[in-house]
């Protein structure tokens, strides 16, 4: 029905019709290929953001821990329930902290 050279004929008009698909994909941007990188950008940015934010409360934990034991010194005695020396980092319940008079 058709003959070798009708093949290659309809074989280089397919790789022809793939190559200006290609270039027109490029030119307006893949949007395949944008979608997949936003995504991957929000990741990172989640991840970033609750490494930050565990950062600012671990500090904020410190700061704390660190002015009760200065209080305590001051005051004479031992730190209450304050680890930090350790690496422990325990919640503890409002009621271990001294009451400032």
């Amino acid at each position: 029905m058709f003959g070798i050279i009708d093949y290659l004929k309809m074989g280089a008009g397919l790789a022809g019709g793939l190559m200006l698909y290609h270039l027109y994909a490029v030119s307006i941007g893949y949007p395949s290929a944008a979608r997949q990188a936003r995504a991957g950008y929000l990741l990172v940015a989640e991840k970033s953001a609750a490494e930050a934010q565990a950062d600012v409360r671990d500090c904020r934990d410190n700061s704390a821990v660190m002015h009760v034991q200065k209080v305590s010194a001051s005051r004479g005695k031992k730190h209450v329930g304050a680890q930090t020396e350790q690496g422990s980092h325990e919640r503890r319940p409002v009621t271990d902290l001294p009451v400032q008079q």
